[in-house]
């Protein structure tokens, strides 16, 4: 189940989300055409700029305080 850690932290309060499944979808789909770099080849500046931002809008959309999820850096 890739929502239940996200269905977790909501169940507690520590994060806002409507739809748990979606949201781990969207992460994980960000994370592995980043990382496996070969469907959109890319550089390693940008491939950190767009984890920066991915990171920044989980953080701003599911309340979580900011660089509470850093641990997502490559």
């Amino acid at each position: 189940m890739t929502g239940e850690i996200i269905r977790q932290g909501a169940a507690e309060g520590l994060i806002v989300c409507q739809q748990p499944d979606a949201l781990a979808e969207i992460v994980l789909l960000v994370l592995v055409v980043k990382l496996d770099n070969t469907l959109i080849p890319s550089t390693k500046e940008k491939t950190e700029q767009t984890i920066s931002e991915l990171i920044s809008l989980l953080e701003k959309g599911t309340d979580n305080p900011e660089g509470s999820l850093n641990f997502l850096r490559v």
